[in-house]
């Protein structure tokens, strides 16, 4: 009988470290932004009990933007002050359509375009066309990644007016963790990927005679103990300031 109780208590002790080290790396993963200051602009984050960003604020605590969510806690619906987004997804989850309702001058909402996503075998987004109500392509967005899922390149395609445009962008990266990782909102552009970029080269291409012009941007950043950025900053001028819970 003594052995017996011995040896529970060995696995009660066992068990014990078992969770204790799970809850440890869960809590250290688990990290969500709040509150994002810039040179020119403040945003808060407003949470739920589910970890679900439910609504964006001001400096002043002023709500400018508000989100619901289904069933699987995926956006369903975004509000601000002039007009509101609907989301429609596929049958994995992933974001589909988002069509976008603004305030006419009778006070209606009506709808003024919508964006279609387009994703490859690993989930991973690789293309938005963005449309006008009657179905006329007027941009489209296409991101390539690395074999983790940062984004390696990005393309930005206007194609309306009498030169069409295209911007290029080429990141590199470290290896802390993105800020955005665990939002809750559907992630487009520099909020997609694992890591943060490092630098970020920005090529501009004008008009049928292509010409272009090109700059490289260079981030510095801080990080805090779980390896999230806790500030950024963009050739020495702008800054970026991360809060956490």
């Amino acid at each position: 009988m003594k052995k017996n109780n011995i040896l529970i208590l060995k696995l009660i002790i066992i068990f014990s470290f078992y969770f204790v080290g799970c809850n440890k790396n869960f809590d250290k993963e688990e990290s969500y932004i709040t509150k994002i200051t810039t040179n020119n602009s403040v945003v808060e984050y407003e949470y739920n009990k589910r970890n679900l960003i439910v609504a964006e604020k001001t400096a002043d605590g002023e709500v400018f933007r508000r989100y619901e969510y289904n069933s699987k806690d995926k956006v369903k619906k975004s509000y601000s002050n002039t007009g509101y987004s609907d989301y429609e997804y596929n049958s994995a989850g992933q974001l589909d359509k988002q069509t976008y309702y603004h305030l006419d001058m009778y006070g209606l909402y009506v709808s003024n375009g919508y964006t279609d996503f387009f994703y490859n075998d690993n989930g991973y987004l690789i293309r938005m066309d963005n449309f006008w109500v009657n179905g006329e392509k007027y941009s489209s967005e296409e991101y390539i990644y690395d074999n983790i899922g940062n984004v390696t390149n990005y393309f930005h395609y206007e194609l309306e007016g009498f030169s069409p445009t295209t911007l290029e962008k080429e990141y590199t990266y470290g290896n802390e963790k993105n800020p955005y990782i665990n939002i809750s909102l559907p992630k487009r552009k520099e909020m997609i990927g694992v890591n943060n970029y490092l630098t970020v080269k920005s090529i501009y291409h004008f008009g049928e005679d292509n010409s272009y012009t090109n700059y490289l941007y260079q981030y510095d950043y801080f990080f805090n103990e779980k390896g999230y950025p806790t500030t950024r900053t963009n050739n020495g001028d702008d800054y970026t300031i991360f809060e956490y819970k």
